[in-house]
């Protein structure tokens, strides 16, 4: 019992002598969140909100959304790699009464469980507010999922790392949020490109968070839409069931699912 009370608090100190420490990745990813943000704090409100992965950055226009609806709109999609509350949490900095929001996750999101390691280096560069906002049980996976290796990162982040991520994320987004230089037209199908595995996790803490989220705006006078993914197209999907589950779970909090899988 002492060697395991000695290692909770080693690593309790540990995690807290890491927060605020930036590694190369998790400046960069700090630093294409807050370019969002502070990009977003032009575009005047009501506005409509595409909220997703990088899935969303490359596959849908805010422009094109603008010009069609009337409306000012930002693409405030992050990346998958974070979890929907995380992404969740960034976008209600920049959310006001009156806007909309179109959530276009990917659909690793309706089964995400644990931090994934981007998550965690880029909450210890720069997300305190974001820990400070989980619950205890939520803040301790955290504490002991920061990997005892990050400190040597952080000590090879230097000011041309700095630089160089700065002047990268400075022109990889439009002022409407859209990738900078968008993606190359994809390859034509072949054999290679397989089905998704997509499953909905109904007690997962994706599938909660979004939940949450749908809460709080209706709370604050926001209004929520969901649509799907961009994906290549597969007969499989036809019959998947999760993506029923995913349309009926949306329906029972009054979400409106735009378009079909």
């Amino acid at each position: 019992f002492a060697l395991f009370a000695a290692l909770i608090a080693g690593a309790g100190v540990y995690a807290w002598s890491e927060f605020g420490h930036a590694t190369g990745a998790g400046y960069a990813n700090c630093a294409y969140i807050g370019r969002k943000i502070a990009l977003s704090a032009a575009v005047p409100s009501p506005k409509l909100v595409v909220i997703a992965g990088s899935n969303a950055a490359a596959g849908i226009d805010a422009g094109a959304l603008s010009k069609a609806l009337g409306v000012p709109a930002f693409n405030f999609s992050l990346f998958a790699t974070f979890s929907p509350g995380f992404d969740l949490f960034q976008a209600r900095k920049i959310l006001h009464k009156g806007d909309a929001v179109l959530l276009a996750f990917e659909y690793a999101a309706y089964e995400y469980g644990a931090p994934t390691n981007a998550l965690v280096d880029t909450v210890y560069s720069c997300g305190m507010d974001y820990w400070q906002s989980l619950d205890w049980p939520r803040r301790l996976r955290y504490v002991f999922a920061v990997h005892p290796q990050r400190v040597f990162s952080v000590m090879r982040f230097t000011g041309a790392t700095k630089e160089t991520a700065d002047k990268m994320i400075s022109i990889a987004i439009a002022d409407n949020g859209n990738l900078g230089n968008p993606f190359a037209e994809p390859t034509s199908e072949s054999a290679h490109h397989v089905p998704l595995v997509i499953r909905f996790g109904p007690e997962s803490n994706g599938v909660a968070r979004i939940a949450d989220f749908v809460r709080w705006a209706r709370e604050n006078g926001i209004a929520v839409l969901a649509t799907w993914p961009n994906t290549l197209y597969f007969r499989e999907y036809d019959s998947n069931p999760a993506l029923a589950e995913i349309a009926e779970f949306y329906r029972t909090l009054g979400v409106r699912v735009i378009g079909t899988p």
